[in-house]
């Protein structure tokens, strides 16, 4: 996925800051606490909104940081490219995995390099949705590596086809910069 030909559209908000503080503050329901690791910070975010369901992609420096999400909400984090190093909660992150966000414990996150991930953030309501309870901990629960990939292909796509707008009858799409019919996605 390049972020980086990411553009706002009416569906799709993105913000390039290199402020931590700044940046610790761009999702609601989300406190973040960030100790960068390197003095050149960029960070980027692309937000889409669907109702209560947030699809958020965040790409961050090398930093660590901790995370928390308010009660009322359930945030299910993949990782979008690999980070050596990358390690949540003093473990190393290195399978395909889906990270539940805890209840009441921060998640702490080390990252040796920079990183780019995809959060969805939904009310935690009371419907049973398939999946455990969550836990006061963050979760960590390893997928098959086909299933990742495929996920994370699907988030890329939901991405570029939010951030096409529709121009005299067809879409350009400003990830791709050029006119797409939707029946083919661009991945990059």
């Amino acid at each position: 996925m390049n972020i980086h030909a990411m553009s706002s559209s009416p569906a799709l908000s993105t913000v390039h800051c290199s402020d931590p503080e700044e940046f610790s503050g761009m999702l609601p329901d989300v406190d973040r606490r960030i100790l960068p690791l390197v003095t050149d910070l960029s960070f980027f975010q692309a937000e889409l909104r669907l109702g209560q369901l947030r699809l958020a992609i965040i790409k961050r420096p090398p930093c660590i940081s901790m995370v928390y999400l308010a009660k009322t909400r359930i945030g299910i984090v993949l990782p979008l490219n690999d980070s050596p190093g990358l390690k949540l909660n003093g473990l190393p992150l290195d399978r395909p995995a889906l990270v539940n966000h805890g209840s009441s414990i921060p998640l702490q996150i080390f990252q040796p390099g920079e990183l780019t991930i995809a959060a969805i953030i939904f009310p935690a309501d009371h419907c049973d949705r398939g999946w455990p309870e969550r836990n006061r901990a963050a979760r960590v629960d390893e997928i098959r590596p086909a299933a990742f990939e495929q996920l994370r292909l699907m988030i890329a796509d939901v991405v570029h086809l939010a951030s096409c707008s529709p121009l005299h009858g067809k879409t350009w799409c400003l990830a791709c910069s050029r006119a797409c019919s939707g029946a083919s996605i661009m991945r990059s």
